[in-house]
């Protein structure tokens, strides 16, 4: 049976940083306990580098795209000492492109495949020996970076005694709700929202209430996408739990099964029946997720902290004039922990990592090609890479000020971003989330004092999964996780939406539960 994490997760929380999704910026400048003081030494290598294929997420559609993308890549290859083949998979479609590339038996196959989650189909693929066992490898002295993960975290990652993958680190209360400030101002809110109420006054009133002053009915409230991991933040806000709850008696339960669940879930549809939400949230690619706050037609935005300081970023970057007042720049407010009370503060916890990366046995033939991945991901920890994949080049993109302070020497950010776009897909982050100080110093701009701050705040309100480690010792999760997770997902949604009622969506519960639902909370408990 595997250990429970609770405890190590709350105390690294407070050491941890924040990361990006996707491929915006990550916050910098911070150091944790941990931090590699000597770093891994790059060695002169010959013109032929050991090549590494990697399959990687892309969620902006412009990867390696800019005209100085093979710059990018020169530096990277210099610093790890591999000749790096890259495959992006747009984040739509990426879970797709990945089950081709596991299932592929040619030369090609890729040696290191990036995956977003633990699922029944990684689970089977380690159970017919798909992934090298990364254990029988990693040690201090060739690896200095992946030897510092946390071992508790390894253990989600490990599958029949086999470590599977190495993570993606994250830190732990990184979800927060985000909202245009300027229009707050503009309606007449002097303090930002700490109950559910508020929140929907307050998007009621972005919708309805003519926030930008241009005298038209041509805002709304809360900006989603087809990802709905926006949902399972909010509904923390009604005390549902983080996926698993334990109830009166400590069973522990899916949280559809919960009254809270179904309290929030008529305040979802109350505020997409209401027009609060864009009609199509549904089918938004999330490629373009934050393009309706950044271009001025919704005002709020929920997902981790660093996303709605990047759209604060946006309005600086870009010179968006506050509607309040022209001669000030529009920002982002970046809310506490919520609750249907004022006393009640709820937040979803991470587990501690963001999916992670995984070896394959079709793609890395030999145990050389598995040290030379482990060299390129270990490389890829280091401040040096951290950077390069966040900013760019040295001298290109940025530079050093005389004091040591971070310079940015982009003219047009968006496009030029391009040049390193996507490549931090490819950051263990393992054991920083964040290039230290002893590398580069930042002026910390507003925006990320408050990022940092919520952040912070948050670890004492968050609210972890109870069953997290115990669902991969159920035999039925692991065999149909994946199917029984999307029944309840597709129900959630399509009972938001208006395509099913109260009775359907309860037939779609019935579902779930015939379908090997019952089992799943017979095996999980049954490991505790």
């Amino acid at each position: 049976m595997k250990k429970r994490v609770l405890a190590m997760l709350l105390a690294t929380a407070m050491v941890a940083g924040t990361v990006a999704c996707g491929n915006a910026e990550q916050p910098v400048g911070e150091k944790s306990s941990s931090a590699v003081t000597e770093k891994a030494p790059v060695e002169q290598v010959n013109q032929s580098k050991p090549k590494v294929s990697v399959l990687t997420i892309d969620f902006s559609g412009n990867a390696l795209a800019g005209k100085n993308a093979d710059k990018v890549q020169e530096e990277l290859e210099e610093f790890t000492g591999i000749d790096v083949e890259w495959t992006f998979g747009l984040s739509d479609a990426y879970d797709e492109k990945m089950t081709l590339a596991l299932a592929n038996k040619a030369e090609d196959a890729p040696m290191i495949v990036t995956v977003q989650a633990m699922s029944t189909q990684i689970i089977n693929y380690a159970d017919a020996g798909a992934f090298w066992d990364l254990s029988q490898f990693i040690n201090a002295e060739d690896y200095p970076y992946l030897a510092q993960a946390n071992p508790e975290i390894n253990e989600y990652l490990t599958i029949n005694d086999q470590l599977i993958g190495i993570y993606r680190g994250r830190a732990f209360g990184r979800y927060a709700l985000g909202y245009r400030q300027d229009w707050a101002e503009k309606l007449g809110y002097t303090s930002e929202p700490q109950t559910v109420d508020e929140v929907y006054q307050m998007m009621y009133d972005f919708t309805y209430g003519d926030p930008d002053g241009n005298g038209k009915n041509d805002t709304y409230g809360l900006e989603l996408c087809s990802y709905t991991g926006s949902l399972d933040v909010m509904q923390t806000w009604f005390g549902v739990g983080n996926k698993w709850y334990k109830d009166e008696t400590g069973k522990l339960l899916p949280v559809h099964m919960s009254d809270e669940y179904m309290e929030a879930l008529n305040w979802f549809k109350k505020c997409y029946d209401e027009g609060l939400w864009a009609s199509d949230w549904a089918t938004r690619e999330t490629s373009t997720w934050s393009n309706d706050c950044k271009n001025g037609l919704a005002g709020m935005y929920c997902d981790t902290a660093g996303n709605s300081r990047r759209i604060w970023d946006y309005y600086i970057t870009n010179n968006v004039p506050s509607v309040v007042n022209a001669e000030e720049l529009a920002s982002m407010t970046i809310c506490k922990s919520l609750g249907k009370t004022a006393d009640q503060k709820y937040n979803l916890a991470t587990s501690g990592y963001g999916g992670f990366f995984v070896i394959t046995k079709t793609g890395a033939k030999t145990e050389e090609d598995v040290r030379n991945c482990l060299q390129l991901l270990d490389r890829m920890c280091a401040d040096e890479m951290m950077m390069l994949t966040t900013y760019g080049v040295e001298g290109m993109h940025w530079e050093r000020s005389e004091d040591g302070y971070y310079v940015d020497l982009r003219q047009d950010a968006d496009k030029e971003g391009q040049d390193f776009a996507g490549i931090n897909q490819l950051l263990p982050q393992i054991p920083n989330t964040a290039v230290t100080e002893d590398f580069i110093k930042f002026e910390v701009s507003v925006p990320k004092q408050k990022e940092a701050e919520i952040v912070a705040d948050n670890t004492a309100y968050a609210v972890v999964n109870p069953a997290l480690s115990l669902l991969i010792e159920s035999e039925t999760y692991t065999l149909n996780g994946a199917n029984l997770d999307t029944i309840i997902d597709d129900a959630r949604t399509n009972y938001i939406i208006g395509v099913i009622d109260e009775e359907g969506l309860k037939a779609q519960w019935e579902l779930w539960a015939q379908s090997g639902g019952e089992k799943v909370i017979e095996e999980v408990n049954a490991a505790k």
